[in-house]
């Protein structure tokens, strides 16, 4: 059908507890709607005031970001996935996206959904335990 092909994006923020919340649309993400994300759904529920890790994808950098998004943003080395808890995050979300049939938005959704809510803090903390172990090293 028509979906099929059609490119879908994620931004997801995650802690060592859960994941913190997620935004899937359809194309890719800007700096206004990565703006909209942080906001709404990190900063907003955050009462204990947790600093934020990203990467250095320009999206991140923007000069639009609101304030509060770059005053409580720590930003990892340079890309390598390694040293990146949601990369490896996304890899396990892939694997299994790719095992399971994914016929249209509503079946992507359904399936991200599920594999969310299947995920622990224990498997959360391995994730930030073995990139803070890249960089320890």
């Amino acid at each position: 059908n028509k979906t099929y092909m059609k490119k879908y994006s994620i931004t997801l923020a995650i802690s060592r507890e859960k994941v913190v919340g997620y935004t899937l649309k359809s194309g890719s993400f800007n700096a206004k709607s990565f703006n909209k994300f942080m906001m709404s759904k990190v900063l907003n529920n955050n009462p204990h005031n947790q600093k934020c890790i990203l990467d250095n994808a320009k999206i991140h950098h923007a000069i639009l970001l609101n304030k509060k998004i770059k005053d409580n943003t720590i930003y990892n080395i340079p890309y390598c996935s390694q040293y990146n808890p949601i990369e490896m995050f996304f890899n396990t979300m892939k694997q299994y996206l790719n095992s399971v049939y994914i016929k249209s938005e509503s079946s992507l959704r359904y399936h991200i959904t599920l594999f969310i809510k299947k995920v622990n803090s224990i498997e959360l903390n391995n994730y930030f335990d073995k990139a803070f172990s890249f960089l320890n090293n």
